[in-house]
């Protein structure tokens, strides 16, 4: 955010078929993925019913997260974007890793990441910290824990299982569905961020006289972990609903129970008290009302 007021957002993801960066565009019927050809940035409104592209290539990803957070970064230095209030940026919950302690609190340590996204997000972290603290930027980091809702990413978990579902294939739960995660509904995410983009962390000098970095992290969660086999079992009830499954599914026929995942963790689960006592909010959307809020969705955008 700058001091006119403008908003500058910026996102990437890759070609699942070619590996190419992607620009992100948002038409009036769909989000739309368009390969960037030769630099350009070509933006396409996808037809209504055509399937969203998103994909996730962990070696890819690993040079192209902090690659582009730092290249967005130095574009807000000195002599570069003027008056910068306020660089707010998505950091994960998966930087917490492994940790048994719950639930999770930014006071944590999170130097043991179990992936190469999380690697990657904790990296962009301490580079919002290094900039902060060369060009007194004001900076957040906002860790989302297990995002949801309608036109989100196709990989994951939700929306795979609604796609496997809809096909009559065979979903695996893992961790023979003993995983617990901190589902937050995409409006409660969009809430918190217009909320910590209005309260910048502060800017002041120590006794030094250089700028103690104005940079602060939250956790934006709905702090009530659930168990992924009740979700599942949510998600098929919700489903069936909306009449996007027939009344008669036999879901039990379409599930697999299999052990955990490599890179995966058993339980996510967000200490919130930072934001609420800072910016007055919680995430408020129930897990079913979240997810009969993206099954109509996935009606009415992929079978009307």
């Amino acid at each position: 955010m700058t001091s006119t007021g403008t908003l500058v957002t910026v996102g990437v993801a890759i070609c699942p078929a070619h590996g190419r960066l992607l620009a992100p565009f948002r038409g009036g019927d769909g989000v739309g993925w368009h390969p960037n050809h030769r630099g350009q940035r070509r933006a396409e409104a996808l037809p209504r019913g055509e399937p969203l592209g998103y994909v996730i290539r962990p070696l890819q990803g690993l040079s192209i997260t902090p690659t582009g957070f730092n290249t967005l970064a130095q574009g807000l230095g000195p002599g570069n974007v003027a008056g910068v209030e306020h660089l707010v940026y998505a950091s994960s919950s998966s930087v917490y890793g492994g940790n048994k302690k719950v639930p999770f609190s930014t006071d944590d340590r999170v130097d043991n990441p179990v992936s190469l996204y999380a690697a990657t997000k904790k990296s962009n972290e301490l580079m919002a910290h290094c900039y902060s603290k060369l060009y007194n930027i004001p900076s957040t980091g906002l860790r989302f824990f297990t995002v949801y809702g309608p036109a989100g990413r196709p990989d994951m978990a939700y929306f795979g299982f609604t796609n496997k579902l809809l096909k009559g294939e065979t979903i695996q739960i893992f961790n023979y569905g003993n995983c617990r995660r901190d589902f937050t509904y995409v409006d409660d995410i969009v809430e918190g961020i217009v909320r910590v983009m209005q309260g910048a962390p502060e800017r002041k000098n120590g006794d030094d006289g250089l700028p103690v970095p104005p940079y602060a992290v939250y956790n934006i969660g709905g702090g009530q972990p659930e168990n992924l086999l009740h979700f599942v079992t949510i998600l098929q009830e919700e489903l069936v609903r909306a009449g996007v499954l027939p009344q008669d599914f036999d879901f039990d026929a379409h599930k697999q129970l299999v052990p955990m995942q490599p890179g995966d963790v058993p339980t996510t689960y967000a200490d919130a008290t930072a934001l609420e006592r800072d910016f007055g909010f919680i995430p408020k959307i129930t897990l079913r009302e979240g997810l009969r809020k993206f099954a109509e969705w996935y009606k009415e955008y992929y079978k009307s």
